[in-house]
Order: C-alpha cells, then structure tokens, then sequence
C-alpha cells in the first residue's frame, strides 16, 4: 500500500528482467512533503520491497505548449518545477538505467489522465546521474525541429527491440504542418541512439475505418508490443478493434463486439508476444475504478483462442486480506 492515504501509485510496468517496478506515485494532501506533492516517477524493487521516488517536487523540468497563430512551430513555456508536471505510463529501457515517460501540465493525476490530456511530452530520467537535489537527471526528448508532435491516445509508452519506442501521436499545428499533416500520423517510433523520431503508423500504412471521414486525423491508441518488436498489437476506430502488425503485416484480432462490449478500454502484450490481455470500460470514476472490471480477458495469440476470467473478485480478495493476487 502507498505510504500515505494521501498517495495513489498507477501505470505500473516492469524492467526487462521482472525484478523492478516503475510507476507514477501521486500525492494531492495536505500531509504530502513539498519532495512528493505531486505526480512523481517511483521505482519499487520486487524482492527487497525498496520504494524509491526518483523525481522531485522542487526539480525544475522544461515543458512545452504552442501557439497556433504562426505557421511555425513556437515553444513558449519556461521550464516548470516537477511538483506541477503531470507524468504519466513510465517505461524502463532495455538495459534499465533510463525511464521513459509522458509529461504535460496540469493539477493533477488520476489514473490514466493521459486519456483526457491533450498535450504531453516524452520525458527520460537517466538513472546513472543523479544530482544532489533529486535522484536522476531529467530532460526533455523533444527537439526543436519535432516540436509539431504531441503524444496522445491512452499515453501508452512500449518499447520494441534494443533501441526504439512506439507511442500514439498527432501533430500539433493541424493544417499549418504540411510534412507532418499530409500523412494522418497516430504512432510515431523514437529510435533511443539516434535521439530521432520517425513515422510509425499512419492513413498511409493502416486500412483507413469507414467511419472516419477520409480527411480526419485516424487515431491508434494503447499500443503494446513484444521485446523483439516483431508483433505490435493496439486498439484502434472508436476504441473497439484489437489490431496488430505482425513481422510488418497487419490484420484485425478481435472487436469490442465480438467481446459483447460495447468498446476496449486497454490492452497488454507480452515479452514474448504470445499472450494478449484486454480489459473492458471502467463504470465508475476514480479513484474506484481499479476495482469496478468484473471480467478480463486472454487471448492465446499462436492458438487464437480466448478466455475470460474473473477480476473484481481478485481484486477485492487481495485489498481486503492485504494479500498478494494469486497467479492464474
């Protein structure tokens, strides 16, 4: 449990090895230290149980926001101190001495923000430099000449092979960025030793949904992909299509329908793209909707075949006895 009642931790995701846990730590009370108040980057060692915030309340990040009035790219906000920063879905690198997360401005961070803010940024936290105020090096990926890019769609994070990130994203400036515009981009890759960002998925590698007007921006959302980076699964239309592009090949898994859902909320796929996990809509709103999905379900992706099992039930279990969820 969090150390305060104060304090919520989301967006967990482990190091390549399990053994390391990273996760937004958010803390909005009175009884929060000026250090923790907050949305804060957390690392959880497994084994020995060690909480560890690696962000700071009083470090000074740099954050971004535009102006649509020029047809230029414009950054106009001054650096911002961490205690105001919203973050979001950290992901460790391959060899774990960088997190990866999402960053914006804003009052708070209740779970999955990212779905309702539309401007985040790609932030990384360099493990191996700390500073004597705060616990590792921040900086802010984006570049000048990639500042027409925003990061959106459920603000998933996944990493794919040694040197590459894939994430949901849109253009800043609309119209105004013809470079970036004319493709209808909804996922870009960040390649992590060129410090570049490249096209990864648009309306001219995607089956375009019939539902979308031609000219609309598409959107892709929660991707997820398998360490190899072979097979990138994500949710796309009104969020209730299971895609996946499979050695460069895409096809459609599943629908909300097919689910008897009426929409996806999230989805995971494993290290070794073998298993796929989906999740149905939340019914509530926070902060009770961690225990508010009845059912989940797993799919076997050589098979195709598809399960459903019970979650809430879990859930309340393990909340109520302070016990770990059994493994299913």
């Amino acid at each position: 449990a969090p150390p305060l009642d104060e304090q919520d931790w989301h967006s967990p995701s482990f190091d390549r090895e399990g053994k390391r846990l990273t996760f937004v730590s958010n803390c909005k009370g009175k009884a929060c230290s000026a250090v923790a108040k907050g949305s804060h980057i957390a690392v959880l060692d497994i084994e020995t149980k060690e909480f560890r915030q690696i962000s700071n309340g009083k470090q000074e990040i740099e954050v971004v926001s535009f102006s649509y009035v020029k047809k230029e790219p414009l950054r106009l906000s001054p650096p911002g101190y961490s205690g105001k920063i919203v973050r979001g879905t950290p992901v460790f690198s391959l060899d774990g001495d960088r997190i990866y997360y999402m960053a914006g401005t804003g009052s708070g961070s209740d779970i999955f923000w990212q779905q309702f803010n539309d401007f985040s940024w790609l932030n990384v936290l360099d493990l191996t430099a700390a500073s004597s105020s705060y616990a590792a090096s921040d900086k802010l990926v984006q570049k000048l000449d990639q500042s027409a890019v925003m990061y959106k769609g459920g603000g998933r994070i996944a990493v794919i092979g040694e040197d590459r990130l894939i994430f949901s994203g849109g253009n800043t400036l609309g119209l105004h960025y013809r470079g970036v515009n004319a493709y209808h981009p909804s996922a870009f890759f960040y390649d992590v030793t060129k410090e570049k960002l490249g096209l990864a998925l648009s309306a001219k590698n995607l089956p375009v949904d019939p539902r979308f007007p031609v000219d609309s921006f598409y959107v892709t959302r929660i991707l997820t992909a398998s360490n190899d980076g072979q097979k990138i699964a994500f949710i796309r239309g009104f969020s209730d299509i299971v895609s996946i592009i499979e050695s460069g090949k895409f096809r459609d898994i599943i629908s909300a329908s097919d689910l008897g859902l009426e929409a996806i909320n999230y989805i995971a796929l494993s290290g070794d793209g073998k298993t796929l996990v989906i999740t149905p809509p939340f019914v509530s709103a926070p902060p009770l909707i961690s225990t508010d999905q009845d059912t989940f379900w797993v799919m076997n992706m050589d098979s195709g075949s598809i399960k459903k099992l019970p979650l809430r039930s879990l859930l309340r279990k393990a909340i109520e006895n302070r016990q770990p969820v059994e493994r299913i």
